[in-house]
């Protein structure tokens, strides 16, 4: 990561080096691809040819599949798709693109997952990830995430449920990057200040854990465009240790 040109740093270098799944490839092109503001769209021949000679129907159960967490079950993905027709994986299976372990889905290398992904439009990928909210069995967690993936702008109701959603993931899991992350697109959704600043101030707590400074910096950055009235409500205004981490 730190050879490549303009080598990112903050919540895009832990987003890259999370996406690549430690693989020395993916990580090249997917972030030459957020370099030229593609997003995490690769153009490698890795993934993409034998993507394209799939079949529609294969296609877009690669799409929900690439959109879902990867912890998330097949049963969901299927549930999502609307159909427990498992032949439809087939062609992605026999082109080595996909396996089945333990009842999960999963990319047998990050590009493909990205492509599968992002060479969709962005109304498909929005209907995705709806469709795997309002899947039968979906946890709460994962439906507030996929709910705040799909959204289009501040939605507050969506925001809440993803707050109280990475509280209890981080609770069970201790991933802060992931907590942050949530955190931050709670913030973004907010439909009021104090909600977006309370947001942002978890975030930031999250991020310092992870040791971070360039994202807290970021965050905080965020944070002091909030009404100062606002600030008062929240300790991070008030903490020397949080702050001198965002200078």
């Amino acid at each position: 990561m730190d050879a490549q040109p303009d080598a990112p740093r903050g919540r895009l270098r832990l987003d890259l080096l999370r996406q690549a799944e430690g693989n020395p490839l993916a990580i090249v092109d997917l972030h030459r691809a957020a370099r030229v503001g593609a997003g995490p769209a690769p153009a490698s021949p890795v993934s993409a040819p034998r993507l394209d000679g799939l079949p529609k129907d294969t296609r877009r159960a690669l799409l929900y599949a690439s959109a879902a967490l990867r912890e998330e079950e097949l049963r969901i993905v299927m549930a999502a798709l609307g159909t427990d027709d498992l032949t439809v994986r087939t062609p992605a299976e026999e082109a080595d693109l996909i396996g089945i372990p333990d009842g999960r889905l999963t990319f047998g290398h990050p590009l493909a997952r990205a492509a599968a992904l992002c060479q969709q439009p962005a109304k498909l990928r929005q209907r995705a990830h709806r469709d795997l909210a309002a899947a039968e069995g979906q946890s709460p967690a994962y439906r507030a995430w996929h709910l705040a993936a799909a959204a289009i702008g501040p939605d507050e109701e969506v925001a809440s449920a993803l707050e109280r959603a990475t509280a209890a993931h981080a609770a069970s899991t201790g991933d802060h990057f992931a907590s942050a992350k949530a955190l931050e697109q709670a913030a973004r959704l907010s439909g009021n200040d104090v909600g977006r600043a309370r947001r942002l101030a978890a975030a930031m707590a999250a991020a310092s854990t992870l040791g971070d400074p360039e994202w807290v910096r970021d965050l905080y950055a965020e944070f002091s465009r909030v009404g100062p009235d606002v600030h008062a409500e929240f300790s991070v205004g008030r903490d020397p240790d949080l702050r001198c981490k965002a200078v």
